[in-house]
């Protein structure tokens, strides 16, 4: 059982609850983009409500907030990939498992910044072929791994997991998982 709500906790983050704030976002960015053929910026988003005080300073502290936020959302998936990524070497031994916190941090940072200049020079190489080069080797390198794990591993109980989860999602996830906040685990021994 311990099992399930694992899987649980990982599609209920990555699943259709997860996903949803970017949907809205993305669908008032279209909706204005497309219906009131407005640049396409988080301010734009607000133009049905605020009008034409979505061009003074209120659109101005909208756009800034969405950089801020934006970039401390990549700058926390960069750095907690960069350990998962020096945990991976050291699984690998490439990276020797006995060195020093100020170490592994050296190697934490040379891989944000291996990263950010890989990042950068798809950004600056533009849409048709940097990013476009970086997006097709992901998804390649994905359906890859898809694969794999369903040839190496036991598919049939694949599967069936995947609909058991599926089924679990749809009966807890959606009201129950979305309010829980463990309260009884809070309270310590003789308290409550």
């Amino acid at each position: 059982e311990i099992d399930m709500f694992a899987l649980n906790m990982t599609v209920a983050n990555w699943g259709i609850s997860g996903w949803a704030p970017y949907l809205i976002v993305a669908v008032a960015m279209g909706l204005a983009g497309h219906r009131f053929n407005l640049p396409m910026t988080f301010r734009s988003c607000f133009y049905p409500i605020l009008g034409q005080y979505t061009w003074g300073w209120i659109g101005d502290l909208i756009d800034g907030f969405a950089i801020v936020v934006t970039v401390a959302g990549v700058c926390t998936s960069l750095g907690l990939g960069a350990i998962q990524i020096v945990v991976g070497f050291q699984y690998l031994g490439w990276v020797k498992d006995d060195i020093t916190q100020d170490e592994v941090s050296s190697v934490q940072n040379a891989t944000i910044w291996v990263i950010t200049v890989i990042a950068t020079a798809s950004v600056i190489s533009g849409l048709n072929a940097g990013i476009r080069i970086l997006s097709t080797i992901a998804f390649m390198l994905g359906m890859v791994l898809l694969f794999l794990v369903f040839v190496m591993d036991d598919t049939k109980y694949l599967l069936n997991l995947q609909v058991q989860e599926v089924g679990y999602y749809l009966q807890h996830s959606i009201f129950q998982l979305n309010f829980w906040t463990d309260a009884f685990g809070q309270i310590r021994e003789g308290g409550g």
